[in-house]
């Protein structure tokens, strides 16, 4: 038995997908492995749960299909709230390159307050103000990959 921790791999409105996303913050800010560490008591409690009611419908002859989908349904909406309710960015984690809460967070910038010009302001030096919006959430930039996020259990 295998917990996963991922995406549902759909494309990103500026390129990539939520694959490559989910890749590269797993690389630079640890953001499943944070999670994992974050929750593991939680989640095997869910496991457990799932091998007990299994066992009673396998006693009682109503086996369903996937004896541990109610865990994956709970770790997907836990990973969402790590993200939105900004959990992400009070965990201890080891070095990484990069900080959370992100600049970008900080700044508010999102793809419907950058619209690239948050490229800008770094290379041609235009106020913070001009792209600023309120603080948000790290990891929530266009809205893609936090709903694209999956948890699921595998043999």
């Amino acid at each position: 038995m295998k917990l996963n921790l991922g995406v549902i791999e759909v494309p990103e409105p500026e390129g990539g997908t939520s694959y490559t996303v989910g890749v590269d913050l797993e690389k630079n800010y640890a953001l499943f492995s944070s999670f994992y560490d974050a929750h593991e008591k939680e989640i095997a409690d869910f496991i457990a749960e799932d091998i007990a009611r299994f066992g009673i419908n396998v006693a009682n002859n109503n086996a369903p299909s996937d004896p541990f989908a109610e865990t994956g349904s709970e770790v997907t909406e836990m990973l969402h709230k790590f993200i939105t309710t900004r959990e992400v960015e009070t965990v201890a984690r080891p070095i990484f390159p990069f900080i959370v809460p992100t600049l970008a967070a900080q700044e508010g910038l999102t793809l419907r307050t950058s619209k690239g010009r948050a490229i800008k302001r770094y290379r041609k030096g235009m106020s913070t103000k001009e792209v600023k919006g309120a603080p948000r959430p790290s990891f929530m930039y266009s809205g893609v990959f936090e709903a694209s996020l999956k948890g699921w259990i595998s043999e």
